[in-house]
């Protein structure tokens, strides 16, 4: 690679390019490496083709293809958070199914915890819900356990066999489906499979 001269110190190529990298902006060195692509397209375009682009040409197409990456990348963010928004809004159920959101808060102070459940149709109309106060100190994971097992015990009473149960915890949701173990937070799960033998259909 040919020496080249800069502020009266003589560099080669690779440092030359170096030092661009380490002293400009993100965005700069993004046009230098699409300039460095856009020469090297230049004299490709000379060798095999014998046509001469002008340098003009070879800035415009640097500046094209940036436009055109900086307008992919701005579809693909958009895309990326519509899917988060939708990660995050309710999704209904099937026709004929209801959904229950259950959820739980405790307060180890008081060594109470608070379980609740939002019942809605396929529709995302509002059928019922429930609270309700357990005593005694849990851990979060137990929280969780014990907010489905009463919305389990509780919807269970009122007769919706076809169910979908939606919780924030994906620790209770992988224990529901495999895991078992002696503490009482797998306790609480069987209990949880033992009341959803009562469900015509259920899913978690």
């Amino acid at each position: 690679m040919q020496n080249l001269v800069f502020g009266g110190n003589v560099e080669t190529g690779e440092e030359t390019i170096k030092r661009v990298f380490q002293t400009t902006t993100k965005e700069k060195s993004v046009m230098f490496s699409l300039l460095c692509w856009g020469l090297w397209m230049r004299r490709n375009k000379w060798v095999w083709e014998k046509i001469n682009m002008s340098v003009f040409g070879v800035k415009h197409m640097a500046i094209n293809f940036l436009s055109t990456l900086n307008r992919a990348n701005a579809r693909d963010t958009q895309q990326k958070n519509r899917q988060i928004e939708q990660a995050k809004s309710w999704s209904r159920p099937l026709d004929g199914w209801v959904k229950v959101n259950n959820d739980a808060a405790c307060n180890q102070e008081r060594e109470f915890v608070a379980v609740g459940c939002v019942v809605r149709d396929a529709s995302g109309h509002f059928l019922r819900a429930m609270s309700n106060i357990v005593r005694g100190a849990r851990s979060p994971r137990e929280v969780e356990a014990l907010s489905m097992r009463e919305a389990l015990s509780w919807i269970k009473d009122r007769g919706s066999s076809n169910s979908v149960y939606e919780s924030d915890s994906k620790l209770l949701i992988d224990a529901m489906d495999k895991q078992s173990g002696s503490s009482l937070f797998h306790t609480i799960v069987e209990d949880c499979n033992e009341l959803a033998k009562y469900y015509e259909n259920v899913l978690f």
